[in-house]
């Protein structure tokens, strides 16, 4: 039973009254880190697409208890005009139906959010945001490394020292990167957030293992080991606790992944409709098609297998339903083109 999860829980994953969908506004990026899986072969967002967006959300706003919107990308920030005009159709239908509780958040890389950018954003109801970093200055710019070849720490720093002397109401997680060649000789660099970010309630850390997720990278860095993943990272919570607990990010036994839920999905640049934002390179991942009139036009199967879980309530399914991902049938004939 302790394999299995809360019933409840599940229910929320199913309930139509509930939706999310994660939008990639362009798949290009302005970085090119060094253990990336994007391939960037997409760019921006067509008018077609995001009309198709806006008369979804549209149809779907008047029987919604929430709704959830996250960005993604690529890097979202290089289309903020169209976040800006999606977000602008979506303030007004709240107007009309301020019963709906609206979360939004965005995973950026921060080397475009500047304070401008970050108030119109928010004044929007964009207020959550992940912003990852992979240590001191002379780590980070050896692995996340803008397009023309030049580092990107001093950037992110001074839009994030910017956003913290703002009066702005967001919520920022520096996701905060691990590797076999920074766990040891990052002590400096996690005191300097401790006090200068974690001493402001709007800001939290995470910590987070890179893991070989494909792509053309893969293979060419070191990651953790299992066994030792969970001990180093413990340690570095330790390091960076805070007067409250609330300042960490800590994985959660009830997590259930948004790739698992019924009522998410993600949908990509180029109109597809997907269920992961890791496994872009798989037809499985593929589950569908947005219309201009914002039908959406989905493979059951395909589908199917990302909400597996769902229906059997085991934990580690929910967690992460690209383990073990089952193969589609042989007679699926899928009218999603590639």
């Amino acid at each position: 039973m302790d394999d299995l999860i809360d019933p409840r829980i599940l229910y929320n994953c199913l309930n139509n009254k509930h939706f999310s969908i994660i939008l990639m506004p362009t798949e290009q990026c302005n970085f090119r880190c060094t253990y990336c899986y994007e391939d960037f072969k997409i760019g921006r967002m067509k008018e077609k697409t995001v009309q198709g967006i806006k008369n979804l959300i549209s149809n779907r706003m008047p029987e919604l208890k929430s709704f959830g919107l996250e960005w993604f990308g690529g890097e979202p920030l290089l289309a903020k005009d169209i976040i800006y005009d999606i977000l602008k159709h979506i303030n007004n239908l709240l107007f009309e139906n301020k019963h709906i509780k609206f979360t939004c958040g965005m995973t950026t890389n921060s080397f475009l959010l500047k304070k401008d950018v970050a108030e119109k954003l928010v004044n929007f109801g964009c207020k959550y945001y992940q912003i990852t970093l992979d240590g001191p200055q002379l780590i980070h710019d050896k692995s996340r490394i803008q397009i023309s070849k030049k580092g990107s720490y001093s950037a992110i720093m001074a839009n994030l020292y910017t956003l913290k002397e703002s009066q702005l109401d967001f919520n920022i997680t520096l996701r905060v990167h691990i590797t076999p060649e920074n766990f040891d000789k990052l002590d400096e660099f996690l005191k300097m957030l401790k006090e200068d970010f974690l001493s402001d309630n709007r800001f939290q850390i995470f910590f987070k293992a890179i893991e070989n997720l494909g792509g053309k990278n893969s293979g060419k860095f070191k990651t953790l080991s299992h066994e030792n993943k969970k001990i180093i990272i413990d340690s570095l919570y330790q390091k960076v606790q805070p007067s409250e607990s609330s300042k960490i990010v800590e994985n959660n036994p009830f997590y259930v992944c948004y790739a698992s839920k019924a009522n998410s999905l993600v949908i990509k640049a180029d109109g597809s409709v997907a269920k992961c934002t890791v496994l872009f390179s798989d037809d499985r991942n593929r589950v569908g098609l947005i219309q201009e009139d914002g039908k959406l036009k989905l493979d059951s199967e395909k589908i199917s297998l990302w909400t597996r879980g769902l229906f059997s309530g085991d934990k580690n399914i929910l967690h992460c339903p690209l383990s073990n991902l089952p193969k589609l049938s042989k007679n699926n004939d899928s009218f999603i083109p590639n």
